[in-house]
């Protein structure tokens, strides 16, 4: 095979700095060592953008100027489609029109752990806007008109394939009756792909007890943390000695999740806590490089300390090598980069919000529950270090290696489905 045409459906920019572009970009990049490849994004934000970046090999198309799935799939034949093994009703319909029209489809899922459609239902809805989108324009679909909009996609692609009024109806009620049930989103093999990579064992075998065949799976590793792996970050100490504190809001508010007050509060807290030990602590901000808006942390901030440096470009392990802890209040991939790069990390849960029962199990981040103990926790903590017998099982369960190859395992198991299904 010398070439080979990818449609990837997405719900970001492309040129966002976001986790899932990295995946993609590290994908690429190893496909670009087989093959000449061209890239097509099928962009679904609720607004539709103009004057999108893109490289030489890459075409933007948008699902404003598409109906339906097959209608995609017609006018940019690709070799082959990536999308998620759940109902997320762009890439369900992405599957069903590449099923019909014999287009292999490559999914997968990462050491993620997913909750219950409860959770997930609000994650696929928020996909496509959040709080920051507000920045870019006042000429914007309403939220509710654009899940509309993807219920109408997902619906004339089921209609446009001859699927019955009926069934359409069905796979509604389903939905329902999962939401209600609160079953997983990821593992139910009725969305199920060609080849789906998994980042660990536990992916893997929660996927085959759902009802995937052994050769529909690759274990793979995840591609997001390749480079991490291949360039492990060794911290050197600073002169001064003091304990360097990475401290990584996630954007709850921003996402739908946490009230604005409750985010604000909690910063807050953390910072005062943090600069009340200044004379040990050195403190640096990464917000959020998409979702994020900067001005909600930079007023909270200032006001109690202007000197601290607050960073939004960049990815979160630029900023590891003169890192010695991180500090964050939800879990989320930057305490699981940090992890892996050897730095330890403080989850603040200071509201006794229930945290999932997956993370408990591997123990890699250490939880805060009371502010006074912030201080003398991050102390300890830094003294410590990662434990190597939780670091072994984590890479185990979850990522299978930590040889940073993930990317290679994926694109040969595509590049045999392709060779083996033509």
């Amino acid at each position: 095979m010398e070439k080979l045409k990818i449609l990837v459906p997405i719900w970001v920019k492309p040129d966002s700095k976001n986790q899932i572009i990295f995946l993609y970009e590290n994908l690429f990049e190893e496909f670009k060592k087989n093959v000449e490849l061209e890239i097509i994004w099928f962009v679904y934000t609720f607004e539709k953008n103009s004057g999108l970046p893109k490289k030489e090999c890459e075409k933007i198309i948008q699902i404003q100027d598409y109906s339906n799935a097959v209608k995609v799939l017609e006018q940019t034949t690709p070799d082959i489609v990536f999308a998620t093994p759940s109902f997320n009703l762009i890439d369900y319909a992405f599957l069903l029109a590449s099923k019909n029209k014999n287009i292999p489809v490559v999914s997968g899922t990462g050491q993620e752990f997913v909750s219950n459609w409860t959770n997930s239902i609000l994650k696929l809805m928020l996909y496509s806007f959040n709080m920051s989108d507000q920045k870019l324009s006042k000429k914007k679909l309403p939220r509710l008109r654009f899940i509309i909009k993807k219920g109408l996609f997902l619906i004339q692609t089921q209609r446009e394939l001859n699927i019955k009024k009926i069934e359409i109806l069905k796979e509604f009620f389903d939905l329902y009756k999962n939401y209600k049930a609160k079953i997983t989103l990821l593992f139910n093999s009725k969305y199920s792909t060609d080849l789906c990579w998994v980042s660990g064992k536990l992916n893997y075998d929660t996927l085959i007890k759902s009802g995937y065949r052994k050769n529909q799976i690759v274990i793979s590793g995840n591609p997001i943390y390749d480079k991490i792996f291949k360039n492990k970050i060794k911290t050197k100490k600073t002169v001064s000695g003091k304990i360097r504190i990475l401290f990584a809001p996630h954007p709850l508010y921003e996402h739908g999740y946490w009230p604005k007050k409750k985010q604000d509060e909690t910063i807050k807290k953390i910072i005062k806590e943090l600069d009340s030990n200044k004379s040990e602590f050195e403190i640096i901000v990464k917000i959020h490089p998409t979702s994020s808006i900067k001005k909600f942390y930079s007023d909270i901030i200032n006001e109690i300390n202007p000197r601290i440096q607050i960073f939004q470009e960049g990815s979160i392990e630029d900023f590891f090598d003169k890192t010695d802890v991180i500090v964050t209040y939800d879990h989320s991939s930057v305490n699981v980069f940090g992890f892996l790069s050897n730095i330890p990390s403080v989850v603040c849960n200071f509201y006794g919000d229930e945290t999932n029962k997956k993370y408990s199990q591997y123990n890699y981040t250490n939880k805060c529950s009371t502010i006074s103990d912030l201080n003398s926790k991050i102390t300890s903590i830094v003294e410590r270090g990662i434990n190597k017998e939780k670091y072994d099982y984590f890479i185990r369960d979850l990522f299978f290696k930590d040889d940073g190859l993930a990317s290679k395992r994926i694109v040969d198991a595509v590049l045999k489905l392709i060779k083996n299904r033509f």
